[in-house]
């Protein structure tokens, strides 16, 4: 009757792996409890930063959209400033390769006969001059002459046309004017 009896288990720990051995078997449970809290830790952080950063997003769309809204405004008046900058620096370009060339004018006007207008005037910065302009009389065109040929800062004056068109006669005279 053995057979139907209880069997006895064989104990082969000793006393002291025996007190040992509770803790052992905690030890794998907590490592994985650490671990498991920090994955959890992890993941909120994660959470939380996504949640920041699309925040940050959608903040940076905003700014982006009203920056645009506000730059329409004064699209206008930014294209009107590049265009007097470039205009500003064409002027200033042009100055400073035609330096004189006021002066040049400034002389020719005061030689001016009355009742000569020009209708044309090419002018470079050494001084050379090609003058069309109008009169009532041809007079007018000859006195306008004899006015450059008596002036020292105007040399090789040549009154190269005079025509009458209409009720006006018309003249042309090349010469070159130098100014100090």
């Amino acid at each position: 009757m053995d057979l139907f009896s209880k069997k006895k288990e064989l104990d082969l720990l000793n006393a002291d792996e025996v007190a040992k051995s509770p803790k052992q078997k905690l030890i794998p449970f907590i490592l994985a409890a650490v671990v498991i809290i920090l994955a959890i830790g992890v993941f909120v952080v994660i959470f939380i930063a996504n949640f920041v950063a699309q925040r940050g997003l959608v903040e940076a769309k905003e700014e982006v959209s009203n920056k645009t809204l506000e730059w329409q405004k004064y699209k206008e008046i930014a294209t009107n400033i590049k265009d007097i900058q470039t205009k500003s620096a064409l002027h200033t370009k042009f100055v400073s390769t035609y330096s004189s060339l006021d002066k040049k004018i400034d002389k020719l006007k005061s030689l001016l006969p009355q009742g000569v207008f020009l209708t044309n005037l090419t002018i470079d910065n050494s001084g050379k001059t090609v003058v069309t302009g109008a009169s009532n009389i041809p007079e007018d065109a000859y006195q306008f002459r004899d006015v450059l040929l008596s002036e020292k800062d105007v040399k090789d004056v040549l009154l190269t046309s005079v025509a009458k068109t209409g009720v006006l006669y018309t003249f042309s005279i090349d010469f070159v004017i130098n100014t100090k």
